[in-house]
């Protein structure tokens, strides 16, 4: 039980990475768009579609979920469990990514010095248009 939540967890931060890479590149903000394009969702953002960017972000975890819930199929606890197991680390990695990008913009701080195509509308469209300084 231990060896597979261990795994479970192991799926979580590797679905996390990935999520981070995809708001350090930008593609959140261009996925959001095409989902929101695809089903004719509505915005309320400046900059990509807020709904779409949740599509994206829940098929992801969906997918995290799955894999981690495909391998013991056998007992629909543990599948639940190592389900939520990855899901929690997936989700505290990325939002502990996004509050401290947040808090660094919030403080002014000129991401652009750093990684020369960070800009803040991926992490202003994961916070659903509040301020990112604000604790999204």
């Amino acid at each position: 039980m231990n060896d597979q939540l261990k795994e479970n967890a192991r799926s979580g931060l590797i679905f996390g990475v990935v999520i981070i890479f995809l708001l350090l590149f930008g593609l959140t903000t261009t996925l959001s768009d095409i989902v929101g394009d695809i089903f004719n969702l509505p915005t309320q953002t400046r900059t990509g579609n807020s709904v779409g960017l949740m599509v994206v972000l829940a098929l992801i975890a969906l997918w995290s979920g799955s894999r981690a819930a495909s391998a013991d199929r056998s007992n629909w606890r543990t599948s639940l469990v190592g389900s939520a197991v990855s899901g929690f680390v997936l989700g505290g990695i990325v939002s502990g990514f996004i509050l401290l990008v947040g808090s660094l913009d919030a403080a002014d701080v000129e991401m652009r010095n750093y990684f020369a195509q960070l800009d803040r509308s991926p992490f202003n469209s994961c916070c659903m248009g509040k301020a990112s300084g604000s604790g999204c």
